[in-house]
């Protein structure tokens, strides 16, 4: 088998998780889809999601501040690509009310692929001040990605770790009622002023998408390991977007391997020492939840095995002592190398 075969085998897995979470619930079976056209909010980047189960239900997601000593995290909106009037606002707040969306009591269907990214606190109380970018939006349908995952090793820096995977983005999906009702409040923070967004149409954000792949060459050595061939197959189920990203600045391609170490070590950082804090807050985050390593570092270069020794589901034409495969970093807000967080709070 050669390399590129062996890349395919890799991410088939990865897309059986995302597309085949698409229309049923891995968890209890019972997941069926609501008629009417669909919303999808895109939170590209390492955000958290905390699912809040009573009190004021509803999602809050949220990326919290980098340290001013460290890679500095940029803003998308609407688009992936940057937009002067979106920049220079400090912080951002965004609020979407209920108006609009068919609404359920039923818990959102969560794809698999969030398992090892997946955790459940006691008390969460959010803290606007301290994040980069909040939004509070009403429970969604559903909750995926856009593949591919990366593998992930999970662990404290004194045991062999957990072997897993983890994706790099969020998909909330709505099914909409009224769409002229539909509009994303952007709360004044720092310099920017309250304004009120609709979404846009699923032609004119791949038509962004387009403009960005143009003005930000994919600095994937394989594309097998790119986001961008199965955004536009992913997004035909929705009708409107909400886009929203946080990353790092594009840099110029070829990316040199001093630069690119930095950023996914800036990314294993971020997830330890901000993210996770975040959501566990004064509550001890366990060990085995912090990140020790992500995508290609998982392999141990030369040894043909994973530097673990942890049970885990294994795909059979995938042999650890086949060649190393060569992942992917996308030095933008298409990937900051930090996994995501889904969470839920019981209070």
């Amino acid at each position: 088998m050669n390399r590129r075969e062996i890349l395919k085998s890799i991410f088939t897995l990865s897309a059986v998780s995302a597309m085949g979470g698409c229309r049923h619930d891995f968890h209890k079976g019972t997941y069926k889809p609501s008629s009417g056209p669909k919303l999808a909010i895109i939170l590209q980047g390492p955000f958290a999601v905390i699912m809040r189960k009573s009190g004021e239900r509803g999602v809050v997601a949220f990326v919290p501040k980098v340290d001013p000593g460290d890679l500095q995290h940029e803003f998308r909106f609407l688009s992936p690509q940057s937009t002067a009037r979106m920049t220079g606002c400090g912080s951002y707040r965004f609020s979407l009310p209920h108006h609009g969306f068919e609404t359920s009591d039923r818990e959102p269907d969560i794809s698999r692929g969030f398992d090892n990214v997946r955790v459940t606190v006691d008390e969460w109380t959010p803290r606007p001040d301290e994040y980069f970018v909040t939004l509070e939006l009403p429970s969604p349908e559903r909750i995926t990605y856009v593949p591919p995952l990366y593998p992930a090793l999970f662990g404290s820096e004194n045991d062999a770790g957990r072997l897993g995977s983890a994706p790099l983005n969020h998909i909330l999906e709505y099914t909409v009622r009224s769409a002229d009702k539909v509009r994303l409040r952007q709360d004044p923070s720092s310099n920017c002023e309250r304004q009120e967004h609709p979404p846009v149409s699923i032609k004119d954000i791949l038509q962004k998408y387009e403009e960005y792949y143009q003005n930000a060459p994919d600095q994937s050595p394989d594309a097998t390991f790119s986001q961008r061939p199965y955004i536009a197959k992913l997004l035909a189920q929705y009708s409107l977007v909400y886009f929203v990203g946080v990353g790092l600045n594009p840099l110029p391609h070829p990316l040199a391997p001093p630069e690119m170490q930095k950023r996914i070590n800036h990314g294993i950082g971020f997830f330890n020492t901000k993210l996770l804090p975040a959501v566990y807050q004064n509550q001890t985050v366990p060990p085995d939840a912090q990140l020790k390593k992500i995508g290609k570092d998982v392999l141990q270069c030369g040894t043909g095995q994973l530097e673990t020794s942890s049970p885990a589901i294994r795909p059979a034409v995938w042999q650890y002592s086949m060649p190393q495969p060569h992942l992917r970093y996308v030095s933008s807000t298409e990937n900051c190398t930090s996994p995501v967080v889904l969470g839920s709070s019981r209070i």
